[in-house]
Order: C-alpha cells, then structure tokens, then sequence
C-alpha cells in the first residue's frame, strides 16, 4: 500500500489553519486588552500602569475575565446599574464561552486527516486542528477528526465573534464610565 501524505488541497487547507489560527489568537488579545480597560474602568484606576498589573499578574484568561467580572459587577451594584448589570451578565457569559473557544485554538495543533485507503493508497482528505493530548481512538479516525476538529471555516467564523465581543466590551466600558459620572454627580453622593 502506498500513503500520499498529502494533496494540494490538504496542503492549502493546512497553511490556511496555521494563518486562521494566528489571526484568531490575535483577535482574542483585543478581547483581553478590551476586558483590561474594563477592569480599569469599573475600579475608577486612578493608576492605569498599576491596574494593567495587577490584571497582567493573573496568570490566565479565564482568571482575567473573573477578576474583570468581579471589578465589573462590584462598580455596577455600588451604582445601582442594575440594566448595565444585566448586560454585563450577559456579555460576560458570552466571553467565557468563546474563551473555551480560544482555548480549543490555543491548545491545538494542525493536522492533515488521512482517508482510508482506496486501491490500495491512503490519501489526505483535509486539515484541521485537533488537541493531540485529548483521548482518543488509535489509529485515529479520520471522519472523526474532519467533524471534531477546528476547520479553517470554523476559525473565519471564531475571529468575528471574538471582535463583535471587543467591540461590545469597549461599547459596555463607555457606558460604564457616563453611569459612573451620573452616580458621581447626583445629589445623594
């Protein structure tokens, strides 16, 4: 039996799962950097450096959107927000879905997917990105991998949600600094 370990359709598909990927990976740091500016709004950083720190010192993303929801949701209830809250509820739920969406990129590598053999010769039948440590069947399945695994499709899609999501932190953070001024400038304060 003879193995052709790739096509140039395999091929193409492989080095577009390495760019999408990088783009995607990119696309979520301005995520990150919208979630540290909101951190830094919510707390009314009066030190920006220091603030970027101390949210630069958690040690992941996951813990960063936490630290951000905790600043976040402390600023609303002290300023009685509660329709921000509720759209940061929910903005936050939707930043820690896709940040097990970044994490999957993150965390995977680029394969090309091998057919089973016609005719005696195997051939590849696409790419994706799969996580190599995750359990699986061995020798792997190849229609398993082209359904589970990460399509370059798959990541086009990813880079939109992950800037429509920068671009909704960024829109919350405005609102929060006017609800803030308002707060600050009623006569109860």
């Amino acid at each position: 039996m003879s193995v052709a370990l790739n096509t140039p359709a395999a091929q193409k598909q492989y080095e577009a799962l390495h760019r999408e990927a990088g783009e995607v990976l990119s696309f979520w740091m301005n995520v990150e950097v919208q979630a540290q500016q909101t951190f830094c709004a919510a707390l009314e950083a009066r030190n920006g450096a220091a603030m970027k720190a101390v949210f630069r010192a958690a040690i992941n993303a996951n813990a960063r959107l936490s630290m951000t929801n905790e600043a976040v949701t402390h600023c609303l209830e002290e300023i009685a927000a509660a329709e921000l809250l509720d759209e940061w509820n929910s903005l936050y739920a939707r930043a820690r879905k896709l940040a097990r969406r970044r994490n999957a990129v993150a965390h995977s590598q680029a394969v090309i997917v091998m057919g089973k053999p016609k005719g005696g010769v195997a051939s590849a039948v696409g790419a994706r990105l799969v996580d190599p440590l995750e359990d699986g069947e061995f020798p792997p399945n190849p229609s398993k991998l082209l359904v589970e695994g990460i399509s370059v499709e798959q990541l086009v899609e990813m880079k939109g949600r992950f800037h429509s999501l920068a671009f909704d932190l960024q829109t919350h953070r405005e609102k929060i600094y006017v609800a803030q001024k308002q707060f600050r400038a009623s006569p109860a304060q």
